[in-house]
């Protein structure tokens, strides 16, 4: 999820931290799993996240998301 994601990033700072990896294993891209492709490595993952991939909806600007739970 894009949380995940953003705690993957480096901060902008002169102090050096460690970054938080996303768990799991990244999906195949060539076989992707049925629903969200991001399903396996989702913290917050429902039922829903399994069987059906989740439509993009913007939030803002040029950000989209797509994800049941912020949906």
């Amino acid at each position: 999820n894009t949380r995940g994601l953003l705690n993957c990033l480096p901060a902008i700072s002169e102090r050096r931290e460690k970054l938080s990896p996303i768990p799991g294993v990244i999906p195949s891209l060539i076989d992707p799993p049925e629903g969200c492709i991001f399903y396996p490595r989702c913290q917050q993952r429902m039922p829903v996240c399994q069987q059906k991939r989740p439509e993009e909806f913007v939030i803002s600007g040029k950000h989209i998301a797509a994800c049941y739970l912020y949906a």
